[in-house]
């Protein structure tokens, strides 16, 4: 005769993955996307959630490297840049000044 106790570790296996102390929003926005992109399976909706994740991740990381790059070659044009000026069909020039901020 079985125990309860094997009984839930038996449904475990079969079943898989066990997740406690879900909130009741985040539970029911992850059932309704499994639902709907993945015709309920719960298995394939948190595997496609997790590489989102990672994919994520590696994205805002690379995207924070190459923010910095593009701030500091966007400085260093700015620190060797002329005043800006029109010309006029004449050859007149009218130079502005440039206010840095």
């Amino acid at each position: 005769m079985s125990t309860g106790a094997e009984i839930v570790l038996k449904d475990l296996k079969t079943k898989g993955l066990m997740i406690s102390r879900v909130p009741d929003i985040a539970r029911t926005e992850f059932m309704d996307l499994a639902t709907l992109e993945f015709a309920g399976d719960y298995g394939m909706t948190l595997k496609c959630l997790v590489d989102n994740y990672k994919l994520f991740k590696y994205v805002m990381t690379n995207f924070d490297a190459k923010l910095d790059k593009l701030f500091h070659v966007l400085e260093s044009k700015n620190s060797g840049e002329q005043t800006p000026s029109r010309k006029f069909l004449d050859g007149r020039k009218i130079e502005k000044e440039v206010q840095k901020q």
